[in-house]
């Protein structure tokens, strides 16, 4: 007997289009508001493709209305290659990191309607990532970022693009930032980061210079709007209180950008040709400044803080070590009181030759014994669990340079307490009352008899 497959029962009433799946997915998944832009314009792609229509390109696609579709052809048998046929024809007009970024983006959403049982299928079966050669060039040239601060550009725009160089920051958790979120005085906001959490971004002077300007006494509200009134229906989060206008859009940012960029990107190109050239991407803001990071000597647990990134291979530069110990400022050892000093001399006298010990290759004066951890920005990481590590270099990120020190000897401290192989014995000792103890009446007559002082 053939064993039958187990029919998925769904979990609620499944859309019946494919644009009320969407919805569905991008509001009920947990998705982040910044994210969810991101997801929503893949999606809408993949649309395109799964209708067999060609998906619009470059100024055409801004108003293309995608074309209606039944959810339930997801689970045509043929899909799956008719759509590696399809996005292959689309692989070729566009990069291969947005032909990755895509398919990662609606195997998440296949995934979970496949969950809840609207679909049983899986279209994307068969199809991979393609391989991206590294880029080198990514970075800007410092003397293109300078050239970048000369431009006649709206304030808003200026604006934008020096807190991205500046903070490092993804362009989306830069959009993502509300006037009341900012903290001009310590130069930080709190936005909210890929993945959904709410963390820190910083900037420098140069942000620190436009943002009065640019808030022009708002309290709320999005920092960067849009020049038209908002339609009614955007989102009230989305819509300044005071002036009525939208929030600005990914979408928007880096079209205002690129086309900003055409003549820098291309120094040898004449302004009649810059219709038909291509600028320069917001990503590429993070990435130069990371990379100017790197090469200017800044420590890889630094650069991690900054970036928030898992490791540093994203960036075309080698950084500094983080090895170099901070400075011991602990007081030097005090020698023994001389009651406790062994008389050498007498005891060579009372040895005879064939008593005396063999000389060896041994130092006169033996090393003091290493910490368990040591006194390094990498020897304490590598000491602490995976989330407490991210959290020692979240603290040393953003601590100022005046209180650095203080933050790598708290860890320091925290890192030989994780490390102590008697940790768990003594903890389950002094919870069980079990640990030997001494008052301080024993500990001041062992002194005493020891000849030390008692202060």
């Amino acid at each position: 007997m053939v064993p039958q497959r187990a029919r998925i029962v769904p979990l609620s009433a499944g859309p019946q289009s494919y644009a009320a799946a969407v919805d569905r997915y991008l509001t009920a998944a947990g998705i982040s508001q910044g994210s969810a832009r991101v997801y929503r314009i893949s999606l809408t792609n993949w649309c395109w493709l799964l209708a067999g229509e060609p998906t619009p390109l470059g100024p055409s696609r801004r108003g293309a209305k995608p074309p209606a579709l039944a959810l339930g052809v997801l689970d045509d048998p043929n899909m799956p290659e008719r759509l590696a046929e399809r996005a292959a024809e689309r692989a070729d007009a566009v990069d291969t990191d947005t032909v990755n970024r895509e398919l990662s983006v609606v195997r998440k959403a296949v995934t979970w309607w496949r969950r809840q049982g609207w679909i049983t299928a899986d279209p994307t079966l068969g199809m991979g990532r393609r391989p991206t050669p590294p880029d080198k060039t990514k970075a800007l040239a410092e003397n293109q970022i300078a050239a970048l601060w000369h431009l006649e550009v709206p304030l808003r725009d200026k604006t934008l693009w020096k807190l991205l160089y500046e903070s490092a920051a993804r362009a989306d958790e830069v959009l993502c930032l509300n006037v009341e979120d900012l903290f001009t005085a310590d130069k930080r906001g709190k936005t909210t980061a890929k993945g959904g959490a709410i963390e820190w971004i910083h900037w420098q002077s140069g942000t620190a210079q436009l943002l009065p300007q640019l808030i022009a006494g708002r309290r709320s509200g999005p920092l960067f709007l849009t020049e038209r009134r908002a339609p009614d229906a955007a989102p009230s989060l989305d819509v300044c209180p005071v002036t009525g206008r939208a929030r600005l859009s990914y979408r928007r940012a880096e079209e205002i950008f690129e086309q900003g960029t055409r003549l820098l990107a291309n120094p040898l190109a004449d302004k009649d040709q810059a219709d038909e050239l291509e600028g320069w991407t917001l990503h590429r803001l993070r990435h130069s400044a990371l990379t100017h990071d790197a090469e200017s000597g800044t420590s890889t647990p630094m650069l991690l803080a900054r970036s928030r990134h898992a490791s540093v291979r994203p960036w075309n530069a080698t950084p500094a070590p983080a090895s170099t110990p901070w400075p011991d400022t602990s007081p030097p050892a005090i020698p023994p009181p001389v009651a406790e000093r062994p008389d050498l001399t007498r005891q060579s006298r009372q040895s005879s030759p064939e008593e005396s010990t063999p000389m060896t290759a041994q130092p006169v004066h033996p090393h003091p014994p290493q910490d368990r951890v040591p006194r390094t920005v990498d020897g304490i990481a590598a000491a602490l669990a995976p989330a407490r590590r991210m959290e020692f270099y979240r603290q040393l990120g953003t601590a100022p340079l005046d209180q650095a020190e203080a933050v790598l000897r708290r860890w320091w401290c925290e890192a030989m307490l994780d490390t102590d192989p008697d940790g768990d014995r003594l903890t389950e000792a002094a919870l069980n009352g079990t640990l030997p103890t001494a008052s301080v009446a024993d500990v001041i007559a062992r002194r005493h008899e020891q000849g030390l002082p008692v202060e």
